[in-house]
């Protein structure tokens, strides 16, 4: 799948997001993009690994994520 403009600058929000860490603010940011389709879960936890963020820790604020009602 190629990539859109607005794709990549999502994925570049959400390392920023990662790079300045705020638990909730940083997953609302990724989870908010993925529900709105511009950016995978998979991706979001590539990017997690490289802040030392393991995937069962993504999949486990995903969980609370919804479990909250956010989206």
């Amino acid at each position: 799948m190629t990539k859109t403009i607005d794709q990549i600058a999502t994925v570049e929000k959400v390392f920023e997001s990662f790079d300045n860490f705020d638990k909730w603010e940083t997953y609302g940011i990724a989870f908010s993009a993925m529900d709105n389709g511009r950016i995978r879960l998979r991706e979001i936890i590539a990017i997690a690994n490289r802040y030392g963020i393991s995937s069962a820790v993504v999949q486990m604020r995903r969980r609370q994520w919804l479990a909250m009602g956010a989206k």
